[in-house]
């Protein structure tokens, strides 16, 4: 349902989403307005690549922090609620708050 003004409170109905692909997920971000929309579009790239490479130099070894900074990036640019659905190898699952998402997908191999 969304009001007058274009803003959807029921964010699994809304028509405002991205979908990223990462290595063996899929997340769908979905969006209250069409503005915080635009934001997360503009933004997430960047973001993603700015939290690799400040980690990456910190512990001294590449580490792809795509997901925790879209994720992070998301909280702060939703402010009506969590709505995020992931596609992964173990299905898919619909996430309605933070408290129940858990990152565990960190890898060693070797680099090129």
């Amino acid at each position: 349902m969304h009001s007058k003004n274009g803003i959807w409170y029921t964010l699994a109905d809304s028509p405002w989403w991205v979908m990223n692909y990462y290595d063996g997920a899929i997340i769908r971000f979905y969006f209250s307005s069409e503005t915080h929309f635009n934001r997360f579009k503009r933004e997430v790239n960047a973001c993603e690549s700015r939290m690799t490479a400040t980690m990456s130099k910190r512990i001294g070894c590449f580490i792809d922090m795509r997901i925790p900074a879209a994720i992070q990036l998301y909280r702060q640019v939703e402010n009506r609620g969590f709505y995020i659905v992931v596609e992964s190898d173990d299905g898919t699952k619909e996430y309605t708050c933070l408290d129940q998402l858990e990152l565990d997908g960190l890898k060693v191999r070797l680099a090129d």
